[in-house]
């Protein structure tokens, strides 16, 4: 049975994002989560955003990173405390870092999680 709720789509060539996907695949111990990289997907070819998809519905910046948290459970549900800050400050931030990432992180050697054109369930995946 899957019990996967988002995929999070995420920059593959930034070793900061890539580091956020191993920390949130740690974290995710209801393995409700698949991940793909933003390349992998043409119709993300513009955005500059980490991307949480739920459903039919999709978040960006802020309010993908607060929706993730909430979905892994444990004690990151409190998380959606931040919804009290206004988006356009909570927003600023995530710019101020999203802008950054490139600098402030080393290049990857290789991409942890496989390259295989459609999201990964970890779960799935470590079954092989």
């Amino acid at each position: 049975m899957n019990k996967t709720k988002g995929i999070l789509y995420y920059d593959g060539e930034c070793s900061l994002c890539n580091r956020w996907v191993q920390w949130t695949l740690a974290r995710d111990k209801k393995g409700v989560l698949s991940y793909a990289p933003l390349q992998d997907h043409a119709v993300f070819a513009d955005v500059d955003s980490v991307v949480l998809q739920i459903g039919d519905r999709y978040y960006f910046k802020s309010d993908a990173v607060i929706r993730l948290l909430t979905l892994i459970g444990g004690g990151w549900q409190w998380a959606r405390v931040a919804t009290l800050i206004p988006t356009f400050l909570r927003n600023s931030i995530y710019d101020f870092v999203a802008k950054r990432r490139k600098k402030w992180s080393h290049p990857l050697p290789a991409c942890k999680i496989p390259n295989l054109g459609a999201p990964i369930n970890h779960h799935n995946q470590n079954d092989r």
